[in-house]
């Protein structure tokens, strides 16, 4: 009868060890790929959750970025009870008679390059402050001052540009319009937002009387 020859034990065998090692490395990598399986899921997504990435827009305290401002801070002022109308240096503008016996103008604005605020919230703290003046032909203010938080809406048009949802009323002193009317009189329009970043612009009309 042949005669069987025991082997060497298994931790004497350099093929055990080798299995071994390849067993503990197979084991390593197929908990690697649970995880990214995992984090990879499997509901046919393709957004930033999905892929295992942050989704900005969840983390607190992050802007959408058609909310940053574009370019530097530009503002012009204009006229239009509803939307914006451009002034034109010289024009005549309505110094119109309220029914309760005041004087005022109808003046807009629309600007770029400032954070926008919220237009829906009338005195919103995100929203811009802005203030309009009117000067006499020496420079000499006689509106009624008022700062007013105003958020700014999409303008159709030019592109990029964020108007007032509607024009505003600025009161005169009721003892400056007589001599107002037929005169060069600068009005005035300054837009700061909530970061600091500001600017204005002004033209020069004439008032004629309304109606």
């Amino acid at each position: 009868m042949r005669q069987r020859i025991p082997g060497p034990g298994p931790a004497a065998s350099p093929s055990a060890a080798a299995f071994a090692e390849r067993r503990a490395l197979a084991l390593c990598l197929g908990a690697m790929l649970a995880v990214a399986t995992t984090a990879c899921g499997d509901d046919g997504g393709s957004g930033a959750r999905d892929s295992g990435m942050i989704d900005a827009t969840e983390l607190p305290g992050m802007i959408d970025a058609a909310e940053l401002p574009d370019g530097p801070p530009t503002v012009e002022i204009g006229t239009g009870m509803f939307a914006f109308e451009p002034l034109v240096a010289g024009q005549e503008l309505d110094l119109i008679a309220g029914p309760q016996g005041g004087y005022h103008f109808i003046l807009h604005a629309r600007m770029r390059g400032m954070k926008a605020g919220d237009p829906r919230r009338l005195d919103g703290p995100e929203n811009p402050t802005t203030l309009f003046a009117v000067e006499d032909a020496s420079g000499r203010r006689v509106d009624i001052v008022e700062v007013r938080n105003l958020g700014y809406e999409d303008s159709e048009e030019p592109m990029g540009w964020k108007a007032l949802p509607s024009g505003r009323i600025v009161r005169v002193y009721n003892n400056e319009v007589d001599a107002l009317y037929g005169e060069l009189v600068t009005l005035i329009v300054e837009v700061r937002d909530i970061d600091g970043r500001s600017a204005s612009n002004s033209i020069q009309i004439r008032p004629i009387p309304y109606p």
